[in-house]
């Protein structure tokens, strides 16, 4: 995604740069760069949710979701596991 961005950048900014003198390191990190920030940032946005959320999964399938609760809410983890023993109980 980030890759798209940078080529989204218009081909006439790079060419107006070279133009003027500028080298091609130059044009690529005061041009290039900044033209497509907004783009970097939110493909590295996209790839940290991606793999939050997988490894979410992943720790929920493991069964480490009620210590996930814990630490999420800032909760006992000794009063989590009593509360759902509690409603397993009650709902037998």
């Amino acid at each position: 995604m980030s890759e798209d961005a940078i080529f989204a950048v218009p081909c006439e900014l790079k060419g107006a740069s070279l133009a003027l003198g500028a080298t091609h390191l130059e044009t690529l990190l005061r041009v290039t760069l900044p033209a497509a920030l907004s783009g970097i940032g939110t493909a590295v946005i996209l790839g940290m949710s991606r793999a939050i959320g997988e490894t979410m999964v992943v720790l929920m399938v493991a069964g480490t979701a009620l210590v996930l609760i814990a630490l999420v809410l800032g909760m006992n983890l000794a009063a989590i596991f009593l509360r759902a023993w509690l409603q397993k109980r009650n709902a037998r």
